[in-house]
Protein backbone atom coordinates (compact mmCIF):
# COMPACT_ATOMS: atom_id res chain seq x y z
CA UNK A 1 0.00 0.00 0.00
CA UNK A 2 1.37 3.43 -1.00
CA UNK A 3 2.24 5.97 1.68
CA UNK A 4 2.30 9.76 1.83
CA UNK A 5 5.92 10.88 1.81
CA UNK A 6 7.87 13.98 2.67
CA UNK A 7 10.75 14.51 0.24
CA UNK A 8 14.19 15.83 1.17
CA UNK A 9 16.70 16.88 -1.49
CA UNK A 10 20.38 16.07 -0.92
CA UNK A 11 22.87 18.07 -2.97
CA UNK A 12 26.26 16.43 -3.51
CA UNK A 13 29.26 18.68 -4.15
CA UNK A 14 32.81 17.47 -4.78
CA UNK A 15 35.75 17.57 -7.18
CA UNK A 16 36.12 14.73 -9.66
CA UNK A 17 38.73 12.76 -7.68
CA UNK A 18 36.17 11.21 -5.30
CA UNK A 19 34.16 9.33 -7.91
CA UNK A 20 33.96 6.22 -5.72
CA UNK A 21 32.44 8.16 -2.82
CA UNK A 22 29.90 9.78 -5.14
CA UNK A 23 28.73 6.32 -6.20
CA UNK A 24 28.63 5.17 -2.57
CA UNK A 25 26.41 8.11 -1.61
CA UNK A 26 23.93 7.11 -4.29
CA UNK A 27 23.95 3.52 -2.99
CA UNK A 28 23.62 4.73 0.60
CA UNK A 29 20.63 6.93 -0.18
CA UNK A 30 18.92 4.05 -1.95
CA UNK A 31 19.46 1.90 1.15
CA UNK A 32 18.28 4.65 3.49
CA UNK A 33 15.13 5.05 1.42
CA UNK A 34 14.31 1.44 2.22
CA UNK A 35 14.78 1.80 5.97
CA UNK A 36 14.18 5.48 6.70
CA UNK A 37 11.09 5.66 4.48
CA UNK A 38 9.52 2.84 6.43
CA UNK A 39 10.18 4.39 9.84
CA UNK A 40 10.17 8.15 9.25
CA UNK A 41 7.87 8.31 6.23
CA UNK A 42 10.34 10.31 4.15
CA UNK A 43 12.01 10.04 0.78
CA UNK A 44 15.56 11.16 -0.01
CA UNK A 45 16.33 12.50 -3.49
CA UNK A 46 19.96 12.87 -4.56
CA UNK A 47 20.79 15.98 -6.58
CA UNK A 48 23.98 16.08 -8.66
CA UNK A 49 25.12 18.40 -11.41
CA UNK A 50 25.42 15.37 -13.70
CA UNK A 51 21.70 14.61 -13.44
CA UNK A 52 20.04 17.88 -12.40
CA UNK A 53 21.72 20.53 -14.56
CA UNK A 54 21.12 21.22 -18.23
CA UNK A 55 22.63 23.43 -20.98
CA UNK A 56 21.96 27.12 -20.48
CA UNK A 57 23.70 30.49 -20.45
CA UNK A 58 25.15 32.50 -17.58
CA UNK A 59 28.17 34.61 -16.75
CA UNK A 60 30.16 31.39 -16.24
CA UNK A 61 29.38 27.66 -16.17
CA UNK A 62 29.34 27.27 -12.37
CA UNK A 63 26.80 30.09 -12.11
CA UNK A 64 24.49 28.16 -14.43
CA UNK A 65 24.71 25.11 -12.12
CA UNK A 66 24.18 27.30 -9.04
CA UNK A 67 21.01 28.79 -10.53
CA UNK A 68 19.62 25.41 -11.57
CA UNK A 69 20.46 23.57 -8.33
CA UNK A 70 19.43 25.78 -5.44
CA UNK A 71 16.58 23.95 -3.72
CA UNK A 72 17.94 21.35 -1.30
CA UNK A 73 17.62 20.32 2.34
CA UNK A 74 21.04 18.67 2.77
CA UNK A 75 24.42 19.76 1.41
CA UNK A 76 27.10 17.05 1.34
CA UNK A 77 30.64 18.04 0.42
CA UNK A 78 33.62 15.73 -0.11
CA UNK A 79 37.31 16.42 -0.75
CA UNK A 80 40.42 14.28 -1.06
CA UNK A 81 43.42 15.40 -3.09
CA UNK A 82 41.98 18.36 -5.02
CA UNK A 83 39.74 21.35 -4.42
CA UNK A 84 38.68 21.37 -8.05
CA UNK A 85 38.76 23.89 -10.87
CA UNK A 86 38.64 27.62 -10.01
CA UNK A 87 35.69 29.85 -10.89
CA UNK A 88 35.56 33.63 -11.28
CA UNK A 89 34.22 33.92 -7.72
CA UNK A 90 35.98 31.12 -5.83
CA UNK A 91 38.96 28.78 -5.56
CA UNK A 92 36.78 25.99 -6.98
CA UNK A 93 33.25 25.06 -7.96
CA UNK A 94 32.91 22.88 -4.86
CA UNK A 95 33.97 25.70 -2.54
CA UNK A 96 31.58 28.09 -4.29
CA UNK A 97 28.75 25.58 -3.83
CA UNK A 98 29.63 25.28 -0.13
CA UNK A 99 29.66 29.07 0.25
CA UNK A 100 26.15 29.25 -1.20
CA UNK A 101 24.90 26.57 1.18
CA UNK A 102 26.58 28.31 4.12
CA UNK A 103 24.95 31.63 3.17
CA UNK A 104 21.59 29.85 3.06
CA UNK A 105 22.22 28.63 6.61
CA UNK A 106 23.26 32.08 7.83
CA UNK A 107 20.14 33.61 6.28
CA UNK A 108 17.83 31.33 8.25
CA UNK A 109 17.55 28.25 6.05
CA UNK A 110 17.29 24.82 7.71
CA UNK A 111 19.80 23.31 5.28
CA UNK A 112 21.99 20.63 6.89
CA UNK A 113 25.67 20.83 5.93
CA UNK A 114 27.82 17.69 6.08
CA UNK A 115 31.43 17.89 4.92
CA UNK A 116 33.93 15.04 4.66
CA UNK A 117 37.66 14.84 3.93
CA UNK A 118 39.35 11.65 2.77
CA UNK A 119 42.60 10.63 4.46
CA UNK A 120 43.35 7.96 1.86
CA UNK A 121 46.97 7.97 0.67
CA UNK A 122 47.47 10.02 -2.48
CA UNK A 123 49.58 8.36 -5.22
CA UNK A 124 52.83 10.34 -5.52
CA UNK A 125 52.26 10.95 -9.23
CA UNK A 126 48.93 12.65 -8.46
CA UNK A 127 50.07 14.94 -5.65
CA UNK A 128 49.65 18.62 -6.53
CA UNK A 129 51.17 20.71 -3.71
CA UNK A 130 49.11 23.81 -4.54
CA UNK A 131 45.88 21.81 -4.37
CA UNK A 132 46.90 20.29 -1.02
CA UNK A 133 47.63 23.77 0.37
CA UNK A 134 44.22 24.99 -0.78
CA UNK A 135 42.51 22.04 0.91
CA UNK A 136 44.33 22.84 4.19
CA UNK A 137 43.25 26.48 3.85
CA UNK A 138 39.66 25.41 3.24
CA UNK A 139 39.70 23.13 6.30
CA UNK A 140 40.91 26.07 8.36
CA UNK A 141 38.14 28.26 6.94
CA UNK A 142 35.54 25.65 7.89
CA UNK A 143 36.84 25.56 11.46
CA UNK A 144 36.65 29.33 11.73
CA UNK A 145 33.06 29.24 10.49
CA UNK A 146 32.15 26.63 13.09
CA UNK A 147 31.55 23.87 10.54
CA UNK A 148 32.24 20.45 12.04
CA UNK A 149 33.65 18.23 9.31
CA UNK A 150 34.65 14.57 9.44
CA UNK A 151 37.69 12.64 8.21
CA UNK A 152 37.60 9.06 6.93
CA UNK A 153 40.21 6.66 5.60
CA UNK A 154 38.22 3.93 3.84
CA UNK A 155 35.27 4.07 1.41
CA UNK A 156 33.27 1.65 3.58
CA UNK A 157 33.87 3.85 6.62
CA UNK A 158 32.62 6.83 4.63
CA UNK A 159 29.52 4.93 3.52
CA UNK A 160 28.63 3.94 7.08
CA UNK A 161 29.28 7.46 8.36
CA UNK A 162 27.14 9.10 5.69
CA UNK A 163 24.20 6.83 6.48
CA UNK A 164 24.65 7.37 10.21
CA UNK A 165 24.87 11.16 9.95
CA UNK A 166 21.97 11.53 7.51
CA UNK A 167 19.83 9.32 9.76
CA UNK A 168 20.66 11.48 12.76
CA UNK A 169 19.73 14.66 10.93
CA UNK A 170 16.53 13.10 9.61
CA UNK A 171 15.46 12.14 13.10
CA UNK A 172 16.07 15.71 14.29
CA UNK A 173 14.07 17.11 11.37
CA UNK A 174 11.35 14.54 11.87
CA UNK A 175 10.88 15.38 15.54
CA UNK A 176 10.37 19.06 14.63
CA UNK A 177 7.81 18.20 11.96
CA UNK A 178 5.71 15.73 13.93
CA UNK A 179 3.07 18.28 14.88
CA UNK A 180 2.87 19.60 11.32
CA UNK A 181 2.66 16.08 9.90
CA UNK A 182 -0.08 15.09 12.33
CA UNK A 183 -2.06 18.17 11.33
CA UNK A 184 -1.65 17.39 7.64
CA UNK A 185 -2.81 13.82 8.13
CA UNK A 186 -5.85 15.05 10.00
CA UNK A 187 -6.76 17.44 7.18
CA UNK A 188 -6.16 14.76 4.55
CA UNK A 189 -8.52 12.41 6.38
CA UNK A 190 -11.20 15.12 6.37
CA UNK A 191 -11.04 15.24 2.55
CA UNK A 192 -9.26 18.57 2.14
CA UNK A 193 -6.46 16.99 0.08
CA UNK A 194 -5.91 19.90 -2.24
CA UNK A 195 -4.25 21.98 0.51
CA UNK A 196 -1.21 19.74 0.64
CA UNK A 197 -1.10 17.94 -2.70
CA UNK A 198 1.89 20.01 -3.81
CA UNK A 199 3.97 18.80 -0.85
CA UNK A 200 3.01 15.14 -0.51
CA UNK A 201 3.36 12.30 -3.00
CA UNK A 202 2.53 8.60 -2.98
CA UNK A 203 5.33 6.87 -4.82
CA UNK A 204 6.78 4.28 -2.42
CA UNK A 205 5.88 0.65 -3.03
CA UNK A 206 5.75 -1.90 -0.25
CA UNK A 207 9.10 -3.42 0.71
CA UNK A 208 9.73 -6.23 3.16
CA UNK A 209 12.63 -5.62 5.56
CA UNK A 210 14.00 -6.96 8.81
CA UNK A 211 12.52 -5.81 12.08
CA UNK A 212 14.28 -4.59 15.21
CA UNK A 213 14.83 -8.06 16.67
CA UNK A 214 16.45 -9.37 13.48
CA UNK A 215 18.74 -6.33 13.22
CA UNK A 216 19.89 -6.67 16.82
CA UNK A 217 20.51 -10.40 16.34
CA UNK A 218 22.61 -9.67 13.23
CA UNK A 219 24.60 -7.07 15.17
CA UNK A 220 25.27 -9.42 18.10
CA UNK A 221 26.22 -12.35 15.86
CA UNK A 222 28.46 -10.16 13.70
CA UNK A 223 30.27 -8.69 16.69
CA UNK A 224 30.82 -12.15 18.13
CA UNK A 225 32.53 -12.90 14.81
CA UNK A 226 34.46 -9.62 15.08
CA UNK A 227 35.79 -10.63 18.50
CA UNK A 228 36.77 -14.08 17.20
CA UNK A 229 38.54 -12.49 14.25
CA UNK A 230 40.43 -10.10 16.54
CA UNK A 231 41.44 -13.03 18.73
CA UNK A 232 42.85 -14.88 15.72
CA UNK A 233 44.70 -11.78 14.53
CA UNK A 234 46.15 -11.34 18.01
CA UNK A 235 47.24 -14.97 18.18
CA UNK A 236 48.96 -14.71 14.79
CA UNK A 237 50.92 -11.69 16.01
CA UNK A 238 51.91 -13.34 19.31
CA UNK A 239 53.05 -16.46 17.47
CA UNK A 240 55.09 -14.42 15.03
CA UNK A 241 56.60 -12.37 17.84
CA UNK A 242 57.67 -15.52 19.70
CA UNK A 243 59.28 -16.99 16.59
CA UNK A 244 61.05 -13.76 15.67
CA UNK A 245 62.46 -13.48 19.20
CA UNK A 246 63.86 -17.02 18.93
CA UNK A 247 65.39 -16.31 15.51
CA UNK A 248 66.94 -13.03 16.68
CA UNK A 249 68.38 -14.70 19.79
CA UNK A 250 70.01 -17.42 17.69
CA UNK A 251 71.40 -14.93 15.18
CA UNK A 252 72.93 -12.91 18.01
CA UNK A 253 74.46 -16.05 19.54
CA UNK A 254 76.07 -16.91 16.20
CA UNK A 255 77.56 -13.43 15.98
CA UNK A 256 79.26 -14.01 19.35
CA UNK A 257 81.09 -17.12 18.11
CA UNK A 258 84.77 -16.80 17.21
CA UNK A 259 84.25 -18.10 13.70
CA UNK A 260 82.06 -16.71 10.99
CA UNK A 261 78.91 -18.83 10.80
CA UNK A 262 77.25 -17.18 7.81
CA UNK A 263 75.57 -20.42 6.73
CA UNK A 264 73.88 -20.90 10.10
CA UNK A 265 72.87 -17.26 10.28
CA UNK A 266 71.32 -17.48 6.81
CA UNK A 267 69.27 -20.51 7.89
CA UNK A 268 67.77 -18.53 10.77
CA UNK A 269 67.22 -15.53 8.52
CA UNK A 270 65.34 -17.75 6.06
CA UNK A 271 63.25 -19.17 8.89
CA UNK A 272 62.43 -15.65 10.06
CA UNK A 273 61.44 -14.74 6.49
CA UNK A 274 59.18 -17.79 6.25
CA UNK A 275 57.59 -16.91 9.59
CA UNK A 276 56.78 -13.43 8.31
CA UNK A 277 55.47 -14.65 4.95
CA UNK A 278 53.24 -17.15 6.78
CA UNK A 279 51.94 -14.35 9.04
CA UNK A 280 51.22 -12.16 6.01
CA UNK A 281 49.34 -14.97 4.29
CA UNK A 282 47.12 -15.75 7.28
CA UNK A 283 46.51 -12.13 8.18
CA UNK A 284 45.61 -11.18 4.61
CA UNK A 285 42.93 -13.87 4.74
CA UNK A 286 41.62 -12.61 8.08
CA UNK A 287 41.44 -8.85 7.34
CA UNK A 288 38.60 -9.16 4.76
CA UNK A 289 36.69 -11.40 7.18
CA UNK A 290 37.05 -8.84 9.98
CA UNK A 291 35.93 -6.15 7.55
CA UNK A 292 32.86 -8.12 6.49
CA UNK A 293 31.83 -9.01 10.06
CA UNK A 294 32.33 -5.48 11.37
CA UNK A 295 30.48 -3.56 8.67
CA UNK A 296 27.66 -6.10 8.53
CA UNK A 297 27.16 -5.59 12.26
CA UNK A 298 27.30 -1.80 12.01
CA UNK A 299 24.82 -1.77 9.13
CA UNK A 300 22.40 -3.79 11.24
CA UNK A 301 22.97 -1.55 14.26
CA UNK A 302 22.31 1.55 12.16
CA UNK A 303 18.97 0.14 11.00
CA UNK A 304 18.07 -0.88 14.57
CA UNK A 305 18.83 2.60 15.92
CA UNK A 306 16.76 4.21 13.16
CA UNK A 307 13.79 2.11 14.28
CA UNK A 308 14.57 2.87 17.93
CA UNK A 309 14.64 6.62 17.40
CA UNK A 310 11.19 6.47 15.81
CA UNK A 311 9.45 3.78 17.87
CA UNK A 312 11.46 3.65 21.11
CA UNK A 313 11.43 -0.14 21.32
CA UNK A 314 14.88 -0.81 22.83
CA UNK A 315 15.08 -0.71 26.62
CA UNK A 316 17.47 1.62 28.45
CA UNK A 317 19.53 -1.34 29.70
CA UNK A 318 19.82 -2.81 26.20
CA UNK A 319 20.96 0.54 24.81
CA UNK A 320 23.55 0.78 27.56
CA UNK A 321 24.74 -2.71 26.68
CA UNK A 322 25.08 -1.74 23.01
CA UNK A 323 27.05 1.36 23.99
CA UNK A 324 29.33 -0.68 26.27
CA UNK A 325 29.92 -3.21 23.48
CA UNK A 326 31.03 -0.44 21.13
CA UNK A 327 33.21 1.20 23.79
CA UNK A 328 34.84 -2.12 24.73
CA UNK A 329 35.60 -2.85 21.09
CA UNK A 330 37.03 0.64 20.71
CA UNK A 331 39.46 -0.13 23.54
CA UNK A 332 40.32 -3.53 22.04
CA UNK A 333 40.99 -1.91 18.66
CA UNK A 334 43.22 0.65 20.37
CA UNK A 335 45.16 -2.01 22.29
CA UNK A 336 45.63 -4.09 19.14
CA UNK A 337 46.91 -1.06 17.23
CA UNK A 338 49.42 -0.33 20.00
CA UNK A 339 50.61 -3.96 19.93
CA UNK A 340 51.06 -3.85 16.16
CA UNK A 341 52.97 -0.57 16.24
CA UNK A 342 55.21 -1.93 19.02
CA UNK A 343 55.83 -5.09 17.04
CA UNK A 344 56.76 -3.09 13.93
CA UNK A 345 59.49 -1.38 15.92
CA UNK A 346 60.73 -4.74 17.18
CA UNK A 347 60.97 -6.20 13.69
CA UNK A 348 62.61 -3.09 12.26
CA UNK A 349 65.89 -3.96 14.03
CA UNK A 350 66.25 -7.30 12.21
CA UNK A 351 69.21 -6.83 9.85
CA UNK A 352 68.36 -6.85 6.14
CA UNK A 353 71.10 -9.31 5.26
CA UNK A 354 69.28 -11.15 2.48
CA UNK A 355 66.74 -10.60 -0.27
CA UNK A 356 64.24 -12.89 1.44
CA UNK A 357 64.28 -10.97 4.72
CA UNK A 358 63.98 -7.62 2.92
CA UNK A 359 60.97 -8.87 0.94
CA UNK A 360 59.39 -10.42 4.02
CA UNK A 361 59.77 -7.23 6.07
CA UNK A 362 58.31 -5.12 3.27
CA UNK A 363 55.30 -7.44 2.81
CA UNK A 364 54.73 -7.60 6.54
CA UNK A 365 54.88 -3.82 6.92
CA UNK A 366 52.27 -3.46 4.18
CA UNK A 367 49.99 -5.99 5.86
CA UNK A 368 50.40 -4.43 9.30
CA UNK A 369 49.70 -0.96 7.89
CA UNK A 370 46.55 -2.27 6.22
CA UNK A 371 45.44 -3.90 9.47
CA UNK A 372 46.06 -0.69 11.44
CA UNK A 373 44.08 1.29 8.86
CA UNK A 374 41.20 -1.20 9.12
CA UNK A 375 41.19 -1.03 12.91
CA UNK A 376 41.35 2.77 12.99
CA UNK A 377 38.40 3.01 10.62
CA UNK A 378 36.48 0.64 12.88
CA UNK A 379 37.50 2.74 15.89
CA UNK A 380 36.18 5.93 14.33
CA UNK A 381 32.90 4.34 13.32
CA UNK A 382 32.38 2.71 16.72
CA UNK A 383 32.95 6.08 18.37
CA UNK A 384 30.36 7.75 16.12
CA UNK A 385 27.76 5.06 16.80
CA UNK A 386 28.46 5.23 20.52
CA UNK A 387 27.76 8.98 20.37
CA UNK A 388 24.50 8.27 18.57
CA UNK A 389 23.39 5.82 21.27
CA UNK A 390 24.39 8.28 24.01
CA UNK A 391 22.27 10.94 22.31
CA UNK A 392 19.30 8.55 22.41
CA UNK A 393 20.00 7.92 26.08
CA UNK A 394 20.29 11.70 26.47
CA UNK A 395 23.64 11.42 28.21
Amino acid sequence: MAQNLIHYNIFLASPSDVAEERKLIETSINELNITVCKTLNVRLDLIKWETHSYPSVGNYSQEVINDQINDYDFFIGIMWSKVGSPTPNSKSGTIEEFDIAYEKLKNGSDVKILFYFSDKPIPPSEIEPEQILQIKKFRSDLQQKGVYYYNYSKPEEFQSLIKLHISQHLNEVNSKRKIETAFKQKVLKSGENDIFNNNLETDLSDYEEYGLIEYLDIFKDSFADVESSLERLGNYLVELGTNISKRTEKINSFNALPFNTIKDIKKEIDKASNDMFDYVKRTNVEIPLFHEYYYKGMEALSSALTIQEEDGMISYSDLKELSETLNNNYLIFNKTIEQIEGFKLKVSVIPRVSVSIKMAKRKMDQTLDELISELRSAQNLSSEFSKRIDSILDI
